[in-house]
């Protein structure tokens, strides 16, 4: 049985429509660019010296191809003249209205005193976060 043209474009137009929807689904929100680089601000939840030691140099975010992740990378700082065994850094996640969707733990071992360090991790994404705030949340000498 022979198609028609009209049948023809259909059946491409419902072709370009899934692609079109897949591709929105995959491809990274660029609205994440406002909200990813948020400063680092002092841990509240420490008391601990060594806390004031590290920098948050950089840090950025981007959700995965799926939506259900984002990708959390940076670069910490030891301005400290000790090496230290291991750096937790706790990265906050606030929704539009400025509620806390969740709170994540980061973690780098071995960080020579005066040195940087690049960190990543993969966290759960809600769909809800608007911005996120990094912190450093105990460092262990």
């Amino acid at each position: 049985m022979a198609e028609t043209g009209s049948g023809r474009i259909w059946r491409i137009a419902i072709l370009i429509v899934i692609l079109l929807t897949s591709a929105t689904l995959f491809w990274p929100s660029p609205d994440n660019d406002e909200t990813s680089m948020q400063p680092a601000t002092k841990s509240e939840l420490e008391d601990d010296p060594m806390v004031d030691s590290i920098k948050v140099v950089s840090w950025d975010w981007r959700d995965d191809k799926t939506g259900s992740l984002y990708a959390v990378w940076g670069i910490i700082k030891n301005e400290s003249a000790q090496e230290l065994a291991k750096v937790v850094l706790q990265l906050r996640t606030i929704d539009v209205d400025s509620n806390t969707i969740a709170r994540y733990t980061i973690k780098t071992n071995g960080l020579a005193p005066q040195g940087t360090k690049p960190f990543r991790e993969d966290v759960p994404r809600t769909g809800r976060e608007h911005k996120g705030f990094l912190t450093v949340l105990r460092v262990a000498p």
